[in-house]
């Protein structure tokens, strides 16, 4: 019976899926791609076969040989050495399950092609914010695999982002037709249509009155379509009878005028800094001679892991530069034994005193439940017993001795690990630690004040470099920015693999170009993610499941260079608002005449890194966005956890 229902239409062998995660490397498997016609529906499926000839299982972060390489010659792993990054890769097979998914369901889909490999590589959006994992197939199967798909559904390209293609919807796409063919408002005008049928009451009134001067211009005193005017006017009015209008709602931002950012200019990485470049810093007696310039060569290109070691130690505060090597033989002594008088001080209390210490015993357990459960995937940490995870406990209690006000809260244990791999030392990992949480300890307040400010900071930043978005984002119940919560929190330890954290943390120590440069990192992942969420039409969930399900593909070195573009194209813009030098302590630029109106055949000027100068109370440099973040916090309690 179950048989009569599923009815295969189309295949496909060779078919390869590509998983990622928090460790170093990507799985790649080979399986048949199917398409089945179920009773509910068509589907897409995927079974995997088997593990790509040249492929392994997760790779370990970017990490040196050290007492833990053993682990390599436990059954079921491989290891690989990688002198390029000084690196040892633990691989394991494990075969993932099958994908599938409802045709009905998709929204769209990501194409790249890999034109020298003559390969293809699709990922599909689903309707509500799921990313399927990519596929790759051979460019001539793909073109068979959309000839087949095109019965059941069709696609077209976005206007605004060559690689992605949009389901069509074929009644609207009808229409669309017929407006252009009556050639009312030139090239552009169809998308503006789709969103008045969609939309008549926000088009008609956001687009014509709040959105842009320039477009109602076009409308009601351009020459050439004068004769258009009352047709449209009717049209619209006709519209507006069946919807029904809330006339308490702000509609969003009230735009006077655009004047656009200067060009995002081209931004280069640099190589790591390597052993020897390190040593060329030191003097004789072990001092740093330009630590000055070693920071921007850090920012530019990061650390080989050999260097780390050392240089996160100058980077988060440990060691002055200036310090020679008595003198810091003398603060590590000095270190040890004060780590170590904190550390016998919880050591030292009985079962009996813990049960009348309420804080320090409800630290200790949020302590070992966090502990369990952090990167024990990583060979570091993996196992029974094993003794880093020990001392991964004993460093964060120390903590709470060292910092009683701020003690433990969920996700330290994050910020600590990855130093810990580094260090694999108890002492230089605390001292490691405790700088870099008096970066960014606010985080972590009871009342996280700190992080609604940083919030906000973001979402200034953001309406400045891309208002179109932003907007976006407001109108979707998104303005709020709560899907960055988790990269702010925790600076990105669960949205980067392993060796990248490492790499994007050091980038961030070394305080430049900017401050905050992070937020900068925030706006950049979003910018690269745009016309992904704005072209799907995203919504609140389908938004925090979108941004939640990038976890481990961003790429690091592109975030990091369109970061510091976005930061130059804001220091290089004569407009730039007080707020905004502040948030990224910017020299001050003397008030600049604003330029008038700049007419394009673009309606929005974000599409041209253009800047909207408001006056609207939502969106003045005084907005409050703490309110709607106690709201989300109340509908949304379960999302403020950090699943492991």
């Amino acid at each position: 019976m179950e048989g009569r229902k599923r009815k295969v239409t189309f295949e496909l062998d060779n078919i390869i899926v590509t998983l990622v995660g928090p460790l170093k490397g990507e799985a790649a498997f080979v399986g048949k791609l199917m398409i089945v016609e179920e009773s509910h529906g068509p589907i897409i499926e995927w079974h995997p076969l088997r593990l790509k000839a040249d492929d392994c299982q997760t790779n370990s972060p970017e990490l040196e040989t050290s007492d833990w390489e053993d682990v390599s010659t436990s059954v079921g792993y491989k290891a690989n050495h990688d002198e390029s990054l000084d690196a040892v890769e633990i691989k394991a097979v494990r075969m993932p399950n099958t994908e599938r998914f409802d045709i009905a369901d998709l929204k769209s889909y990501k194409r790249t092609d890999l034109s020298d490999e003559h390969k293809t590589v699709i990922t599909f959006l689903l309707k509500d914010g799921t990313n399927i994992p990519s596929f790759q197939f051979k460019t001539t199967d793909f073109g068979r695999f959309c000839a087949a798909l095109d019965n059941y559904i069709n696609f077209k390209r976005s206007q605004k982002e060559s690689n992605l293609y949009l389901t069509i919807d074929p009644k609207l796409e009808a229409l669309e037709k017929s407006f252009s063919e009556l050639d009312l408002f030139g090239d552009s005008q169809p998308d503006i249509m789709t969103k008045m049928i969609n939309d008549p009451y926000n088009t008609a009134m956001g687009g014509f009155s709040k959105v842009t001067n320039y477009f109602m211009d076009y409308l009601m005193n351009g020459t050439e379509h004068k004769h258009h005017r009352i047709d449209l006017t009717e049209m619209i009015s006709n519209n507006l009878l069946h919807v029904n209008i809330d006339h308490h709602e702000e509609p969003g931002y009230e735009l006077i005028t655009c004047i656009d950012l200067p060009p995002r200019p081209e931004v280069t990485r640099e190589e790591s800094v390597t052993p020897e470049e390190w040593a060329s810093y030191l003097d004789a007696d072990g001092r740093i001679k330009d630590f000055e310039t070693l920071r921007q060569r850090i920012f530019k290109g990061g650390l080989v892991n050999s260097v780390r070691k050392e240089a996160w130690k100058y980077l988060l505060n440990v060691f002055p530069p200036e310090a020679c090597s008595k003198e810091k033989a003398v603060i590590q002594n000095k270190n040890s034994e004060t780590y170590f008088r904190m550390k016998l001080q919880w050591k030292s209390f009985s079962a009996d005193q813990e049960s009348r210490f309420s804080a320090l015993r409800d630290r200790k357990s949020l302590i070992e439940k966090d502990v369990s459960r952090t990167d024990r995937t990583h060979p570091f940490f993996e196992g029974e017993n094993n003794t880093n995870v020990q001392m991964l406990q004993e460093i964060l209690m120390t903590y709470c001795m060292y910092n009683f006000d701020l003690g433990y809260v969920q996700g330290m244990s994050d910020l600590l690990s990855p130093i810990l791999v580094v260090m694999q030392d108890e002492v230089d990992a605390f001292w490691c630690f405790a700088g870099w949480l008096k970066l960014i300890g606010s985080n972590f307040e009871l009342e996280q004040q700190g992080m609604k400010n940083q919030l906000q900071d973001l979402h200034r930043l953001l309406h400045f470099v891309d208002s179109q978005l932003c907007s976006y984002l407001e109108k979707h119940d998104s303005g709020n920015l709560y899907f960055a919560f988790r990269w702010l929190l925790i600076l990105f330890k669960r949205d980067f693999k392993f060796m990248e954290i490492m790499r994007l943390w050091e980038v961030l120590w070394t305080g430049l170009p900017c401050k905050n440069f992070h937020l900068l990192i925030c706006v950049a992942i979003l910018d690269s993610e745009k016309m992904t969420i704005m072209e799907n039409d995203y919504g609140l969930t389908e938004i925090l499941k979108h941004v939640n399900e990038m976890s481990y593909k961003i790429n690091l070195e592109d975030t990091l260079r369109k970061a510091e573009a976005i930061y130059l194209q804001i220091k290089n813009s004569k407009y730039r608002s007080d707020v905004v030098e502040t948030i990224l302590d910017l020299e001050h630029l003397p008030p600049q005449e604003v330029p008038p109106p700049q007419k394009s055949e673009e309606s929005s000027p974000s599409d041209k890194n253009g800047i909207a100068m408001i006056s609207s109370q939502k969106a003045s440099e005084s907005t409050d966005i703490s309110e709607e973040y106690e709201d989300l916090e109340r509908n949304y309690p379960t999302l403020f956890d950090l699943p492991y």
